[in-house]
């Protein structure tokens, strides 16, 4: 969160985090709408204040653009990202979630049961801590993803 600035006494913030921007087209398409994008994160710095960080910024390309990618590199200034990559301890991938890629999940699950070892809480007590805290987490991940059955199990 970055604060922009103050109105009426109300405090003005922007969350900028991701952005995807998929597309299909010829090459000259292709150029046009990444020259049209960087002209928007231009625009955008100059009406904020705020500036893309080419540091956490990542150009993610399909094989197919393979021709235009030094182009796009150097047009927008990020530095080349391969999938898969972890945003919000979520995968981000180019093929359908498998067990293996659940890990994550098992391991946070795993870890929070773990430290309940020492609690003193009554059986109402870790039901009502496994409903609301194990089933969130896997709700989160089922709001991104189809989960597999062995991980819902």
């Amino acid at each position: 969160m970055v604060d922009l600035h103050t109105i009426g006494g109300v405090r003005r913030s922007i969350y900028f985090s991701l952005v995807l921007l998929m597309t299909s087209c010829s090459l000259d398409g292709l150029m046009w709408t990444f020259h049209i994008f960087n002209q928007g994160l231009t625009i955008f710095a100059d009406l904020s204040g705020l500036h893309v960080n080419p540091q956490k910024s990542y150009l993610i390309l399909s094989r197919s653009a393979s021709d235009v990618r030094d182009t796009l590199l150097t047009l927008l200034d990020f530095r080349e990202g391969f999938l898969p990559l972890r945003y919000l301890e979520l995968p981000l991938l180019d093929s359908r979630l498998t067990i293996a890629d659940c890990r994550p999940l098992l391991l946070k699950i795993d870890s929070r049961i773990k430290g309940w070892d020492g609690v003193m809480l009554s059986f109402a007590g870790r039901i009502h801590l496994i409903k609301s805290v194990l089933i969130a987490l896997q709700v989160y991940w089922a709001m991104a993803f189809i989960l597999p059955k062995t991980i819902i199990r």
